[in-house]
């Protein structure tokens, strides 16, 4: 899969791997990126429910195949460095939260064809335990209108 990066995720990627060394690359890195505000809704009650965590690693298995010039065992490899990688972003939520936003707003500017991703993946997410929950529902409200997804 190749995918432009704007300069901003470039930046936000050396950041995160200062912090956080990680295996992905830029590209794959900036996939994962769009999966961050569903991080967000998936903790807005102070926990990952297992439903979410199930949900979480199967997209995250769907996603790997997104990169169909790799092998079979780099397919693997990819698949435990994003496990590895958003399982560090919800233990670090609040410390990446803002600059993650901010980069994911940037980046949006220029593919605003991402919009649709962001936001049906809020919701599948939130409805994931078999309903939405109040504070779901605010948090997606609240991303929804920071991220301007709905436009």
């Amino acid at each position: 899969m190749t995918y432009l990066m704007n300069t901003q995720v470039q930046k936000l990627f050396i950041q995160y791997a200062e912090i956080h060394p990680t295996k992905l690359n830029v590209s794959q890195f900036s996939l994962l990126l769009k999966l961050f505000p569903s991080l967000i809704v998936c903790m807005s009650d102070g926990r990952l429910d297992p439903g979410e965590k199930e949900g979480l690693l199967k997209n995250l298995y769907t996603m790997t195949f997104s990169f169909e010039e790799l092998t079979g065992k780099e397919q693997i490899d990819l698949y435990k460095n994003f496990v590895s990688d958003v399982f560090y972003q919800l233990n670090h939520l609040d410390e990446l939260k803002h600059s993650f936003l901010e980069t994911i707003k940037v980046d949006l500017l220029e593919h605003p064809e991402d919009k649709e991703f962001i936001y049906e993946s809020l919701y599948l997410f939130a409805n994931i335990n078999k309903g939405i929950s109040i504070e779901e529902q605010l948090t997606i409200d609240l991303l929804v209108n920071d991220l301007r997804l709905a436009s």
